[in-house]
């Protein structure tokens, strides 16, 4: 498998999911930022996406409620508050010919993120270097605006182990990770019926597992917010 990072200019093919939303969802001045974490093209040359977004002060708390819904002419929307300062949108674009091409090249989009004005950053896994320069090729083809400015292999690509997967699984369903937890680690050992120590370390473990994989997936769109 290869990542790509691609840069693309909404002005000249279609428009992006972000574009969908409020314009309150991606403000700079507002310090609000969109990002596509998942995404698929339609058969009607429109695109499906969730998209997440991220509000740290809490501007959008006296402007959307707990669930908002909407639609204009470039398509419709859902978005859900799942904290005071983060939000879930899915999206139904009606012109999403990114998505379609990228499909049709079989290849899949991990994450998208406005990064300046019109500008798109995309980061998109083929089975192969080729199949990310024939992608990169169609979308020239069909007029997009298209600059390649990253190709990496994925660092590597952690495995769980059962019992990592069981301890993972365990906390997750059971609250753990909830704001207050509401089942602790010693709960969870005598679940699975083993020692706290050794569950804390199997469940540590894979907490670093995953957690490596999706910081690797998005080490370009964590950059830009940094910066």
């Amino acid at each position: 498998m290869f990542y790509t990072t691609i840069l693309i200019g909404e002005d000249t093919g279609g428009h992006s999911c972000i574009q969908v939303l409020p314009p309150q969802m991606n403000d700079s001045i507002l310090c609000t930022s969109a990002e596509v974490i998942q995404c698929t093209g339609l058969a009607n040359g429109g695109g499906c996406s969730m998209v997440r977004i991220i509000d740290p002060e809490m501007h959008l708390l006296d402007m959307f409620g707990e669930e908002t819904e909407g639609k204009n002419k470039l398509g419709r929307y859902t978005i859900n508050r799942i904290s005071n300062s983060q939000y879930m949108a899915m999206v139904v674009n009606s012109n999403c010919q990114i998505a379609r091409i990228i499909s049709e090249c079989g290849c899949l989009i991990t994450s998208a993120s406005r990064i300046d004005g019109g500008i798109m950053s995309w980061t998109v896994i083929g089975i192969d270097s080729k199949s990310l320069s024939d992608l990169v090729s169609r979308m020239e083809e069909n007029g997009f605006y298209v600059k390649r400015i990253a190709s990496y292999l994925p660092d590597h690509i952690p495995t769980l182990t059962a019992k990592q997967e069981e301890a993972l699984k365990l906390a997750f369903q059971n609250g753990y990770y909830e704001i207050p937890r509401k089942i602790t680690i010693r709960d969870m050992c005598q679940m699975m019926d083993v020692s706290p120590a050794a569950f804390n370390i199997t469940l540590r473990i894979a907490e670093r597992k995953v957690l490596n994989l999706y910081l690797s997936n998005n080490r370009n769109s964590i950059k830009s917010n940094r910066d």
